[in-house]
């Protein structure tokens, strides 16, 4: 049906699925990449702040996401849902700049397995081991499900109360308090081998 200027109304656009995007940045159309980031911009800078106290840290996260993500497109399936690849890439991202974060100010994040690292100043060879066994405790970090990592990373590690810590993943204060039991007693069983040998130093 025309309209009385005798043009026809302009049809809105159809919305492009992720993977017709993901094609034509592959073939080189940068506008579809930006259309892509600003898809899941807010959502994935939301995504990781749940895990970084600082939002320059979670912007940097977010913003090397983005980078590897375009970097490494031409490897993508296409038909898997690239949300759950993205997130997955800034998880990584994430975890690896917590890492960076304990490192730098010294923290122990697993005091709970009774210090299992000790005390290195000024022992060259003492802390390169504790660093080697800060390794393992980041390496079992990684076998936790999904669920019991979340939990661990926002109260052991980002020291948030058991109650902020559920706000921020909408589940109940009593679950977090679960998981979090859940996942120490996890890593105990990953790291018997570190808690023995230091109970045997001592």
């Amino acid at each position: 049906m025309e309209s009385r200027s005798g043009f026809e109304p302009r049809r809105e656009v159809e919305k492009r699925t992720d993977d017709e995007l993901i094609e034509r940045v592959v073939s080189g159309d940068q506008k579809a990449w930006t259309e892509l980031q600003e898809r899941y911009q807010d959502r994935l800078t939301l995504y990781v702040r749940k895990f970084l106290k600082k939002n320059e840290d979670a912007d940097e996260v977010v913003n090397e996401s983005f980078y590897r993500a375009s970097t490494h497109l031409e490897g993508f399936k296409l038909g898997v849902p690239f949300w759950n690849w993205l997130v997955r890439l800034a998880r990584n991202i994430a975890y690896d700049r917590l890492r960076y974060n304990q490192y730098r100010s010294q923290v122990q994040p697993f005091a709970h397995l009774e210090d299992v690292a000790g005390t290195v100043e000024g022992d060259p060879e003492a802390a390169f081991a504790q660093r080697e066994m800060h390794d393992r405790l980041m390496d079992a970090l990684g076998e936790l499900t999904e669920s019991l990592r979340d939990a661990y990373v926002l109260v052991e590690i980002e020291e948030l109360s058991s109650k902020d810590a559920a706000d921020r993943l909408g589940i109940p204060e009593s679950t977090m308090r679960v998981r979090v039991y859940r996942a120490k007693e996890k890593l105990r069983g990953l790291l018997s081998d570190l808690e023995l040998g230091y109970k045997e130093a001592a």
